[in-house]
Order: C-alpha cells, then sequence, then structure tokens
C-alpha cells in the first residue's frame, strides 16, 4: 500500500512528469555507475593489479535506466504482483546469461578469483600478523573475474533497491569495500571518498524527494560537489601531511582496536592455543599472585592449555582419552599425579601419601581474569589440590575450575626439577613407577600413540628434524623404543636439549614484530625464512622438531614466574605478582614412568653456559659435508677463542666447496614446498567457482523473495490492525494509523511543525487536479478530533477518512 518517495508522480502535466521521471532515473543510473567506480577504486587503493572492464559500466547504467522505468509503470489493484515478477525474471534472465557466458571461462575466473584472494589474504597476513592460506592465481585473468563478479554484484543491487524502493541500497557495495579497506589498515584516495560521499548524499536525497524536485536536487549536489572539490584542493597540504603520518595513524588505530577488543575480552583468558605474528597488547597489568612457603629454586611454570595437533595456526586438543578413561575411572588424577610418584621413585625407591615429595604449598590468585582453568606448577599432588567450588581434572591433564574461584591452592614438588632448562638438568628418571605400575605402563603406549608425529618425506620441519638427529647421534627408535626406561627418557632429554639450544642459537632471533609470513604456514616460515618470533613460535617450532625426531610433545601456555620475582614478605612466605606480559608457551616433553615436563624454547628464559650451534652457521648445518659441526663443537668447547674462530673458518672453507650440495639440499627444502602448495591449489581447483557462484545467485534470489514477502506481509498485518480497529469501533485510532502514512509520505516535514503548517503543507504537496476531491480542511478536522478529543471520531468520520485514503493511494501507486 505504501510506496517508496522516490516513485510519486506529482508532475503537474503528463509531459513534465515524463521529464522528470526520465531525469530522476538517468541521475540515479549515474549515481549507481559511480559507486560502482567507487567500490573498484577503493580496492584498487591496496590490490593495484585489479581492472574492471568497463562494458560493466555500461551494462550497470542500462540496467539502472530500463530497471527504474519498468518499476514506475502504475500497476491497478490486484497486478501489483507484475512489478516483482518482473524484477526477478530479469534478474533470474541475466543470471541465466551471466553464467552461461561464464562456463566456458570458469578457469580464467577461478583463476582470477585465487589471484584476487591470495593479494587480499596476504594484505591481511601481513596487518593481522596471521598465516592464512592464500591461493595462487593468474593476474592476467583478473579482469575476466571481476567482470563476472562486479556485474552480478552491481545488478543484484539495483533490483534489490527496485524491490524496496530505496536507492541508498546501491550504496552497499562500496560500503562494505571500505569497510574491508579500513580493517586492514588502507585508506583509499581523497578523490574517491569525495565521489562517494557525493553518491552516498543524493542516494539519500532520491529516496526523500518526489520527481518535481529532481532539478533543485541536481544544483544542490552540484554545489555540494564544487564545495567538496574546493575543500580538497585548499586542505591538500593538511592531507599530505596526514600521509606522513599514516604509520603513526596505523598504530594509533591499532591500539584502538585493541583498546575496543579489550572492553570484551579483558576479563577473559585468552590463551588458547592460537599462533599468530601478532603480539598481543600487554599493559603490565597484575592478573594473579603466586604465594610460597619455601624459598623457589628455578623459574615456576604455571601451566594451563595444551594443544597435541597443529592445524590452520592453532594448536588443539585432539588425543581421545576416552579408551583409559573407561578403563581407569581415575586416569586423569593419575597422569596428573605421575611427577609426584616419579621423583619419589627416582630419589627414594618408593612413594608413600606420608612420603610425598610434593612438600611445598602454593597458593595462586587470580586477578580481574574470570577463566575456568586453573593455573598450577608441576609435580603436583591433585589430592591437595582445592577451591572453593573444587577442581575438575580431566582427559590427559586438563585441570579446570569454576569461574568464579579465584584462589588455588596445591602442594608441589621443587620446581627445580622443572624449571625448562635441560642444559643443566640432573634429571634423568631411570626408575620405572613404584604405583600404579599397570596404569602407567598403559600411558606410556598411549603417549606414544598420539604424542608423536608420523616421520614426514618433505618440508622444513622433516629437514631440520633430520639434521638435528644426526648431530644429536640419534634415530627415531632411539626416543622411544627401548627395554631400559633411563636410555629412553635419556635420550628424550637429549633430543629436547639439541633442540632447545637450536632454537636458541644465533641462527633465530626473538622478535615481537616478526615479518609476514605472506600465506605461508607461521610455523614453517619462521623456521625456513624469517627465523624470528616469540615465545608461540618457538615453542611451536620445537614442539614439531621433537615430534618429527620422534619425542613425545605437546604446546603448553600458561604463565612463567621467574626466581627472581618472588620477594620475602614475612618467614617461611615468598610471593610474586605475575603481570599478564609474563604469559608464555613451551614445550612439555614426555618421560615414560615420570610425566611430563616443561622444555623452555624461546631465548632469554634460561642461561646457557655454551651453545654449539653458534658456532656453526645453517648453511654448514645443511651441508652434507658438515654433519659433525655440532659434534665437533661439542668435544672442542674448551678451546681458546682464536682456535674456535680457526675451526669456524675452516669449516666456511669446507662448506664452500661444496656448494652444490648445500644448494641441493635447499632445493630439496623448496621443492617439497613447492609440491605441498600445488597439491594444496589442485584440492582447491576441485571446487568449482562458477558452482560457488551459482548457488550466490539462488541465496540471493531467495533473499530478496523473503524481503518482497516481509514488505507484503508487513502491509497485509497493518490493513489487518485497520480492519480490526474498526471493527471494534476503535475509529480514532484507525484513523490516526491512516495519518500516519501520509504524514510519512511528506518525506523530511518536521515534527515540531504545527497542525495549520501541516495542513498547508498537506494542500501544496496534492494540490494537482488528481486530488482536487480530496477536502483537506475536514481531513484536518476529523484527525484533529481523533488526537485531541476525548471522544475520538464517529464511523461516518471514520469512513470519511478511509475514503479519502482511497482516493489518495489510488492516484499515489
Amino acid at each position: 500500500m505504501h510506496k517508496g518517495i522516490w516513485e510519486k508522480q506529482k508532475s503537474s502535466s503528463e509531459g513534465e512528469h515524463i521529464t522528470n521521471a526520465i531525469a530522476c532515473e538517468l541521475v540515479n543510473s549515474i549515481a549507481a555507475v559511480l559507486l560502482v567506480m567507487c567500490a573498484v577504486n577503493i580496492v584498487k587503493s591496496t590490490l593495484t593489479d585489479i581492472v574492471c572492464p568497463y562494458y560493466v559500466y555500461l551494462l550497470v547504467f542500462l540496467w539502472g535506466i530500463t530497471g527504474g522505468i519498468v518499476n514506475r509503470i502504475p500497476w491497478p489493484d490486484g497486478k501489483k504482483w507484475v512489478r516483482h515478477a518482473i524484477n526477478l525474471g530479469f534478474l533470474l534472465l541475466f543470471a541465466i546469461i551471466l553464467f552461461r557466458a561464464g562456463w566456458g571461462s570458469a578457469e580464467r575466473i577461478r583463476d582470477g578469483f585465487y589471484y584476487v584472494q591470495g593479494q587480499f589474504v596476504k594484505r591481511v597476513n601481513k596487518y593481522y600478523g596471521i598465516s592464512l592460506f592464500a591461493f595462487d592465481g593468474k593476474k592476467q585473468f583478473v579482469s575476466v573475474f571481476m567482470g563476472f563478479a562486479v556485474s552480478f554484484i552491481a545488478i543484484v543491487m539495483q533490483t534489490l533497491a527496485s524491490e524496496i524502493k530505496r536507492k541508498r541500497i546501491y550504496t552497499l557495495f562500496p560500503t562494505v569495500m571500505l569497510a574491508a579497506q579500513l580493517c586492514i589498515g588502507a585508506s583509499p584516495k581523497v578523490t574517491d571518498m569525495v565521489m562517494y560521499v557525493i553518491c552516498v548524499i543524493w542516494c539519500i536525497i532520491a529516496d526523500q524527494n518526489d520527481d518535481r524536485k529532481i532539478w533543485r536536487s541536481m544544483l544542490y549536489m552540484a554545489g555540494i560537489g564544487a564545495v567538496m572539490g574546493v575543500c580538497v584542493f585548499a586542505f591538500e597540504p593538511l592531507a599530505n601531511t596526514l600521509a606522513d603520518q599514516k604509520p603513526k595513524m596505523l598504530a594509533y588505530q591499532k591500539n584502538l582496536e585493541s583498546d575496543i577488543k579489550s572492553l570484551f575480552i579483558s576479563k577473559r583468558d585468552i590463551q588458547d592455543g592460537t599462533v599468530t605474528n601478532n603480539y598481543p597488547n600487554y599493559r603490565d597489568k597484575v592478573v594473579m599472585t603466586v604465594e610460597s612457603d619455601c624459598e623457589p629454586e628455578g623459574n615456576m611454570y604455571l601451566r594451563s592449555y595444551y594443544g597435541d595437533r597443529y592445524e590452520n595456526g592453532k594448536w588443539n586438543r585432539t588425543a581421545d582419552f576416552s579408551s583409559l578413561k573407561n578403563d581407569y575411572s581415575n586416569a586423569s588424577e593419575l597422569v596428573a599425579k605421575e611427577n609426584e610418584i616419579g621423583i619419589a621413585s627416582c630419589y627414594w625407591g618408593e612413594y608413600s601419601s606420608e612420603r610425598s615429595p610434593a612438600l611445598v604449598e602454593y597458593t595462586i590468585t587470580t586477578k580481574d581474569m574470570k577463566t575456568d582453568y586453573a593455573y598450577v606448577p608441576y609435580g603436583i599432588n591433585p589430592s591437595k589440590l582445592k577451591t572453593d567450588s573444587g577442581v575438575d581434572i580431566s582427559e590427559d591433564y586438563v585441570i579446570k575450575k569454576s569461574k568464579n574461584d579465584d584462589e588455588v591452592t596445591v602442594s608441589a614438588a621443587s620446581q627445580s626439577f622443572f624449571n625448562g632448562d635441560t642444559e643443566n638438568t640432573t634429571l634423568i628418571p631411570d626408575q620405572c613407577a613404584v604405583e600404579n605400575s599397570v596404569f602407567y605402563e598403559e600411558y606410556n603406549n598411549f603417549v606414544r600413540d598420539h604424542y608423536i608425529g608420523a616421520p614426514k618425506q618433505d618440508g622444513i620441519v622433516e629437514l631440520d628434524g633430520r639434521l638435528l638427529l644426526k648431530n644429536a647421534g640419534l634415530s627415531r627408535d632411539m626416543l622411544y623404543k627401548d627395554e631400559y626406561v633411563g636410555n629412553v627418557n635419556g635420550n628424550r632429554i637429549l633430543a629436547a636439549q639439541f633442540v632447545q639450544e637450536f632454537l636458541t642459537s644465533k641462527s633465530f632471533k626473538y622478535s615481537k614484530n616478526p615479518p609476514s609470513a605472506d600465506g605461508e604456514d607461521i610455523v614453517e616460515n619462521f623456521l625456513a625464512n624469517s627465523k624470528e618470533g616469540f615465545c608461540v613460535h618457538f615453542a611451536s617450532a620445537g614442539t614439531m622438531l621433537l615430534r618429527q625426531m620422534g619425542c613425545p610433545a605437546r604446546y603448553v601456555s600458561g604463565y612463567v614466574v621467574k626466581e627472581s620475582s618472588f620477594k620475602q614478605v614475612k618467614n617461611r612466605v615468598y610471593t610474586s605478582e605475575v603481570k599478564d606480559s609474563q604469559s608464555h608457551a613451551w614445550v612439555e616433553i614426555y618421560l615414560d614412568d615420570f610425566g611430563w615436563i616443561p622444555v623452555e624454547m624461546t631465548p632469554g628464559y634460561f642461561t646457557s653456559s655454551y651453545n654449539a650451534f653458534d658456532a656453526v652457521s645453517l648453511d654448514e648445518l645443511y651441508s652434507d659435508n658438515a654433519n659433525q659441526s655440532v659434534d665437533d663443537s661439542r668435544q672442542d668447547s674448551q678451546v681458546t677463542d682464536s682456535e674456535s674462530e680457526s675451526q669456524t673458518d675452516s669449516q666456511e672453507e669446507s662448506v664452500s666447496d661444496n656448494v652444490t650440495d648445500t644448494e641441493g639440499v635447499k632445493n630439496t627444502e623448496q621443492g617439497a614446498k613447492d609440491n605441498r602448495g600445488k597439491g594444496q591449489d589442485k584440492n582447491a581447483s576441485g571446487l568449482s567457482v562458477v558452482w560457488k557462484l551459482a548457488a550466490a545467485v539462488v541465496v540471493t534470489v531467495v533473499l530478496i523473495a523473503v524481503i518482497v514477502y516481509a514488505r507484503l506481509r508487513r502491509q497485509s498485518l497493518w490493513e489487518a490492525r485497520l480492519k480490526l480497529h474498526a471493527k471494534r469501533g476503535r475509529y480514532s485510532k484507525a484513523a490516526i494509523m491512516i495519518n500516519n502514512l501520509i504524514y510519512r509520505d511528506l518525506g523530511r516535514f518536521s515534527r515540531k511543525n504545527t497542525d495549520s503548517q501541516y495542513l498547508e503543507a498537506l494542500k501544496k504537496a496534492y494540490s494537482e487536479t488528481d486530488y482536487g476531491r480530496i477536502d483537506w480542511d475536514e481531513y484536518m478536522r476529523i484527525i484533529q478530533k481523533a488526537v485531541y478529543s476525548r471522544d475520538g471520531i464517529d464511523r461516518e468520520e471514520y469512513l470519511m477518512v478511509l475514503e479519502i485514503w482511497k482516493i489518495y493511494t489510488k492516484i499515489y501507486v
């Protein structure tokens, strides 16, 4: 019943009406073309290779003219569905023609889409420091994809605007593109923004004004364009200054984004195993305090989350612990208790609840951090782990509590056994568990099945893993196949020490701003290319290398409390504040019949007296003739500095004589990466872009149908309410409902105006011959009576308002 204002027919003559209608649709179509150009140009500000064929703009213009005129045809009562059928019919016909034409170019459209998607994903990875996968498309087919995609999007937007009679729908396309660019730190050109603003203003005016004001609106828009043009040139020096400050502005934007994000996550634990190049925005805020009744010995690792499977930039828990749970109801508690039993087995040869190594009592209190994870040290006694609401030890050693419980008390062994340093450790468990030995034997087998990676045949992880095994004099079998538990555990500690020294050598650098992975996997890029990162990179790389070597390992996150941070506050009471910046990630390795122990992989968290990997470069390590370089460096660690330099020089000369071998190893590594990428492209190419877009057409048509149905349903509900009011004698409410629609049709008429001004506006807006039968004075009298009179209006007065409404809608529609 109610139609958009841009469709009104109020011309004083037929010729003037046709002229104004054509002019209005002409300007609307030009605005649609300019907005599509804005969308493309905004994207080009980031992806400079984007090219949109000019026939797309011509198609948008012609479609706008045709659709606008068709939707202006005054269909008689009961035939208004014809307009909707024509719109949807034209859209389906266009979709069929477009997809029929694109069927033969499906491969080129797909390659163009892959190129555009890949370039955008690289910008996203660079800005957010993540590593989403980016396809490798073909640049020469970008215009084919853009012609296909932009045509489809623009025509859908125009059809939707015609259906709901709102030209502002045209602005959705460039607005979404603008938002996408701003989200990755890109800014469009000033000229594009000026054109965008002018077109948006025009669409708003077109929705609010009738055809008679088209020329006035065009002059108004020309004035706005002129003023904006002058402002652009007048403020060009300021714009150049802002452009020079873009890095600072981007930094401010990222800080603002972090502040907004912190509103939602400041009270949550965000350690979820995600590996990203985006260093967290820490504020050195105290998040917990740790109290101990004994002077600490070494760094304390408070563990919470662990992950056993790395996929798409995140560590997840996938190991199925249900089989052990079914056989042993307290399996999770036994895993948590294994460190305590292991220490007693190694040093005392027995274990009992009366003689437990878990003698130190800790109280961990969280502050303003609502998390369901309990942060606890290693070597705990689970029976003495307490909170107000109790704790739940589940899965393969996951400890959870109520989010409302801020305090956790627990007894644990000395942390000198679990300080993450493999070089200076004296811990080599060589005794089988003296309690629950049957369970721990089964758990040893479970760990071997779930925490050792399958041998890879390509990639940087396989290359570095094989390199480290050779230099350590180990093999995969030596890390999990031996009848004597001391040999297996000793080999695992040796393997962890080699990986630890490898990642903390001078070849790798700790950095809070690592370079972008450019679509590559973050961990593989860290090992192969950048060699820069922070704790999540080192811990992830260490976990993957150890599992490749055959050592059971998993990724763990939590907090690390340095030994030096503890302060004695009174007799036998030591406390330390833990700040958010102490959030950390490390590796856990498993020692048979002893349990999981932390291994530090990040530089700066332990003191190393000598690192053999510092004596050689990675190129030397990758050379087949330098396999003994690390062993030689270990044996000669006591030589003088001059002798060490001489040895290094001779090794470099040896490598230079065998460049071919070194390049062969590098080429093998690069070939493995290329093969992996090609395999992913091949799998991805199996999904036809054309079929995806065909599905998008179906979804779009359904969406338009839903919108049309919603509008028709809204209209039918309005008419039903009107009839109900009249049937029940509520004539005043029915008359007010009719008046509200007529009032709204006046456009931007102010609600602050008086009734007399409203009456004058009615007479002025509807003064043509067709409206001559309407007595607006009488109409106004009845409406005032309906609004202000306590008695309201009678049936005869309501029928008069209804008759005026019928005359009004018949002419208006």
